[in-house]
């Protein structure tokens, strides 16, 4: 009995971190109708929102347990940070950006074989 109640805790773990994330995916997405977004230029908007909401299915597809969606996550975190810390001036990176992410792509990759 303890073993078929093992799958569902261990999917546990995914919810939480695409619940943080999909929390976490708003502020990226409405920070790209800010001022100091336009005040960037219009590439690091578009750029924004094509990323938030790169992130936003890659996070759905992780809730289904699809594995694709883990090298996508992993792949527009990593592109998000290498953007954010290129923009030097705009001050829209600082090392707590990182911490929530990182938190996630790890409880990901961790549940990786788990997934189809």
């Amino acid at each position: 009995m303890a073993d078929s109640a093992r799958p569902d805790s261990d999917r546990i773990f995914i919810y939480i971190a695409c619940l943080i994330g999909f929390f976490g995916f708003l502020p990226t997405f409405f920070f790209s109708f800010s001022e100091l977004a336009y005040m960037i230029g219009h590439r690091y908007i578009n750029f924004l929102q094509i990323s938030s909401l790169l992130l936003w299915v890659s996070l759905i597809a992780i809730w289904k347990m699809k594995k694709w969606a883990v090298f996508a996550y992993t792949v527009t975190i990593i592109a998000i940070q290498i953007v954010q810390i290129s923009y030097k001036d705009s001050n829209s990176w600082d090392y707590m950006s990182l911490i929530i992410p990182t938190l996630i792509t790890v409880t990901i990759w961790y549940h990786f074989k788990k997934m189809s």
